[in-house]
């Protein structure tokens, strides 16, 4: 936090808060405590707990690089175009754990946050069918339905956080030993030798 402004600050430490709390178990004077400021600068800085949250989401979500990864990286073969694209859909899920910690226990007390998480798997969506069914049409692979193909790829780096991030997230209790760069290259290439297969 060395280096933030003040709203920055107290944002920062909301999230923390929120995603090991919980929003309604956390209060505004711990925010304060936690970002060494009054309640007051909390209330001024902010209307309410709800606009703080928000606002954190906006400031602190890491954006997925979709020009770099589906433009300027793309090679035109299925084999690189997807391991990469499966290591870049996990890392920016992981970039932005926090995010999705607080979104799983608060969606149903906030449902403005599921708009703001909705915009990432729907354009992934979009690049991903738009993808396959380019290389469909330059016989790279087999002609198929290229939304079940998308359905099918994105299980493989969503599953993969989803499961370390709750199953595997204790060091003491390890259940997945595998280097997770080791699993999602293993399982993009389960995935092209099932397309290719059929």
């Amino acid at each position: 936090m060395r280096g933030m402004d003040t709203k920055d600050r107290i944002m920062y430490v909301a999230m923390d808060l929120i995603s090991a709390k919980g929003f309604r178990a956390v209060t505004i004077k711990e925010v304060a405590a936690g970002a060494g400021v009054s309640e007051m600068t909390v209330f001024r800085k902010f209307t309410s707990k709800k606009n703080m949250l928000m606002e954190a989401f906006d400031r602190f979500s890491v954006s997925f690089p979709f020009q770099e990864v589906f433009h300027d990286q793309l090679t035109g073969n299925p084999d690189i175009d997807l391991m990469n694209i499966c290591k870049a859909h996990y890392k920016h899920l992981e970039h932005n754990r926090r995010l999705m910690n607080i979104f799983l226990k608060e969606d149903n007390n906030i449902p403005e946050l599921r708009a703001k998480i909705r915009q990432f798997p729907v354009e992934m969506k979009k690049h991903l069918i738009a993808y396959f069914e380019q290389m469909q049409k330059d016989g790279k692979l087999p002609k198929d339905n290229a939304e079940l193909q998308y359905n099918s790829f994105s299980t493989v780096a969503v599953g993969q956080f989803w499961w370390r991030m709750f199953i595997n997230d204790n060091p003491a209790e390890q259940v997945l030993d595998s280097d997770v760069n080791t699993v999602l290259e293993y399982s993009v290439r389960a995935f092209l030798h099932g397309l290719k297969a059929q």
